[in-house]
């Protein structure tokens, strides 16, 4: 046999044994029998055809191909398989043909597209198929189909009742949801880069936990006050009864959050992604931290008094910010990933708690360092030592607010008198055990002059609970009738500001006066 046949028969043997039986791999396309299974990585790629005669586009066949501009799907396709062309940032241009019944998982996610057409023929449309495409404005569906339809170039189900998708590259800062939906699906407005308010109105009965995972730019949901299962408090979603937290928007104002008192339940996800939150404080009346609450958040201190019971999975999974954390003693189960990679390059984390405690146990399981405390830090200790409020700061803007509204009365300014600003410190911190102008002794508010030292003839006192900021409690007690005569009482010349917060984050402020 001559050397050139048996280099031929060796060749084809060599073919055999490297492709199974229908198999095509020529050029920039592997195809088994029918299905389209991988894009040639050292393809050109720009606009490609795919060639006629594929029946499905295969997972992942075309993924993380940045060179790929536009593709020509032929009729023969039936489906688009899972993450078929995921994380293509620069295809911009694809038409699906009517031949095409299923588009799969996160088949366009993370894509350059800037506008998608479904046509009549698709019955069945995956989890994420188009979540975070930052181009795209607008995803249309065929009148004709029976299984979807589109509304403002929103994708909804064929009922009209359900929201899909959001298309991520929506340009609008304000986005009202239609009435008449009833359900948010999960990571229906992932990845927005616009939208920075949701409104939610009274149709709407389900929110899932993922319905605005990484909504980059979300700062507010606002919802429908005849909504009767969800309501928003400063932007915050909860539940009606505001028992869950459901949604802390990840753009949201605050960079220190205190849970409002009720809220019993920390929803999955919730505070997942946030990027400029440093601390938050839960009330005691919080029973759980659900899955992946603040996970690779900007979490630096987070404030656990007494009554958590359960941390549940990857709760506070790379948080790499995130310092000494205290675990009260009523916590009796924290799951084993729920701290995960918060050591990573941050040398700062470690678990506080007392001795022979669920904390310890489970810091020494999972080897993260413990420090043994016989309790829980004094609220004011801990956002001092994050420098999440400064009362002193907040005293000093609240005594030039009003020195403000003096002025624009034309009468003279307020003294500041060290002897008063300490009287009224303490009359702060009293308000914080009871609120009344009564002492805790039952005396009138007056007398903690006379323990130190302050001279009057004559004294008032303005109080007040709750208020977030000084602008905020001074605009209160200006449109307060009572309030507002003591501050413009011709006769007062000294003013001492107190500001305090109780174990529960509430803040409490007192002006005494004195001629």
């Amino acid at each position: 046999m001559s050397k050139i046949r048996i280099n031929v028969i060796m060749s084809i043997l060599l073919m055999l044994i490297i492709l199974p039986i229908n198999a095509v791999a020529s050029g920039d396309f592997e195809i088994v029998a029918g299905v389209l299974v991988r894009y040639n990585h050292l393809a050109q790629g720009g606009d490609v055809v795919i060639p006629e005669g594929v029946t499905e586009i295969g997972d992942s066949a075309f993924s993380a191909r940045s060179n790929l501009y536009s593709v020509s799907i032929p009729n023969s396709v039936t489906k688009i398989g899972d993450g078929a062309f995921f994380d293509c940032p620069n295809l911009t241009a694809i038409t699906i043909p009517d031949s095409v019944t299923t588009i799969d998982h996160v088949a366009f996610a993370y894509s350059g597209l800037s506008s998608i057409t479904i046509p009549e023929s698709v019955t069945s449309i995956g989890y994420r198929a188009f979540a975070n495409c930052k181009n795209l404005e607008s995803i249309e569906v065929d009148t004709r189909n029976e299984y979807y339809s589109s509304e403002n170039g929103l994708l909804l189900n064929q009922d009209g009742d359900t929201l899909i998708q959001v298309p991520a590259g929506m340009k609008t800062q304000k986005f009202l949801i239609p009435e008449g939906i009833k359900t948010i699906v999960d990571s229906a407005f992932e990845g927005i880069v616009f939208i920075e308010v949701i409104e939610i109105p009274s149709s709407v009965e389900l929110v899932y936990a993922g319905s605005f995972w990484s909504s980059y730019s979300l700062k507010e949901i606002d919802v429908n006050q005849y909504n009767e299962l969800y309501k928003s408090i400063d932007g915050v979603l909860f539940t009606k009864d505001g028992k869950t937290l459901i949604k802390y928007p990840i753009r949201h104002v605050d960079t220190n959050y205190t849970i409002p008192y009720g809220t019993e339940v920390i929803g999955p996800q919730s505070f997942e992604l946030t990027k400029s939150l440093q601390t938050v404080v839960l009330p005691n009346t919080v029973r759980i931290i659900e899955p992946n609450a603040f996970a690779v958040s900007s979490l630096e201190g987070i404030y656990i008094p007494e009554g958590l019971e359960e941390i549940e999975g990857a709760a506070f999974y790379n948080c790499r910010q995130l310092g000494d954390t205290y675990i009260p003693s009523t916590v009796n189960r924290i799951d084993n990933s729920a701290f995960a990679d918060c050591m990573r390059g941050n040398i700062n984390f470690s678990i506080s708690g007392i001795q022979d405690s669920y904390a310890e146990d489970y810091a020494k399981r999972n080897g993260i360092r413990f420090n043994q405390v016989s309790g829980p830090d004094n609220l004011w200790n801990f956002l001092s030592r994050f420098k999440a409020v400064d009362l002193d700061e907040h005293a000093s803007e609240v005594f030039l607010l009003t020195n403000s509204e003096r002025k624009k009365a034309g009468l003279p300014q307020f003294e500041q008198i060290p002897s008063l600003t300490k009287a009224a410190r303490i009359r702060a911190n009293e308000l914080a055990i009871q609120y009344s102008h009564n002492r805790l002794d039952g005396q009138a508010f007056h007398t903690v002059y006379d323990e130190h030292g302050v001279e009057y003839r004559s004294g008032g006192e303005n109080i007040a609970m709750g208020q977030k900021t000084p602008y905020e409690v001074v605009n209160d007690w200006m449109n307060s009738p009572g309030h507002r005569t003591n501050i413009l009482n011709p006769n007062f010349r000294n003013l001492g500001v107190g500001v305090a917060i109780d174990a529960d984050g509430q803040v409490y402020w007192s002006q005494n006066f004195t001629d």
